[in-house]
């Protein structure tokens, strides 16, 4: 599978966007509680092809590593730097609202719902790669709370880390 950045550049747009419109609200802490998860999950709300299904099923159990500095994940490539999160508190309804966004016409709308946000605020991110040459969007956290972390993939899968 192709990074997002490689397959998706207008989302590789947005996300950097994203986190240079928020770094004024960014948050300072390690929003992680503990720094080994686990892909528990994926889902498709919006649908995804047979191949991007099966390999998200491939990745169900495989261990990810997070923590201030680090994202290291099978289903992304690693960052050849050092990774940045720029965090902030967001409505559920606004997150879903970014992804309504970037989906195809003719699609359903999503709802909080759709991906278990609830109705208040929730932690959200940005993993930013620094490198030599600059830094690049990385990978868009949906959700960061204390039991589980929701990873937007390619064709708007989720991966749901526990």
């Amino acid at each position: 599978m192709k990074k997002l950045t490689t397959m998706f550049p207008l989302a590789a747009l947005v996300l950097q966007a994203w986190a240079q419109t928020s770094e004024s609200e960014s948050l300072s802490t390690n929003p992680f509680q503990k720094e080994n998860w686990r892909v528990a999950a994926f889902s498709c709300p919006r649908g995804c092809s047979a191949s991007t299904r099966n390999f998200l099923g491939s990745m169900v159990g495989k261990p990810v590593v997070l923590g201030e500095d680090k994202f290291e994940a099978p289903f992304v490539e690693r960052c050849e730097g050092k990774i940045r999160f720029v965090l902030r508190r967001t409505p559920a309804q606004a997150v879903i609202d970014e992804l309504n966004q970037g989906a195809a016409s003719g699609h359903s709308r999503m709802k909080p719902e759709d991906l278990n946000l609830g109705h208040g605020e929730n932690t959200s991110a940005v993993a930013l790669c620094r490198t030599e040459s600059g830094e690049a969007s990385y990978q868009r956290l949906l959700l960061i709370d204390s039991h589980r972390v929701l990873v937007l993939f390619e064709e708007q899968s989720v991966l749901e880390l526990r």
